[in-house]
């Protein structure tokens, strides 16, 4: 593997992870409100999973 490419796998990581992130965030901040029913963090974590697999925004 070249540089650049090791460098495009760690963004590509990096981005990914950010987007499971925000997602993360934003659930909690809907289970605070009431909006949605509060799941277990492994149980959410795997939801966000699941949708970013299925929007084709992760691998």
């Amino acid at each position: 593997m070249t540089i650049d490419e090791n460098v495009a796998e760690c963004r590509a990581y990096r981005e990914e992870r950010a987007r499971f992130n925000e997602r993360l965030q934003a659930s909690l901040e809907q289970a605070r409100r009431g909006e949605i029913e509060p799941m277990d963090a492994e149980s959410l974590k795997d939801e966000i999973r699941k949708e970013l697999t299925e929007e084709g925004l992760t691998d």
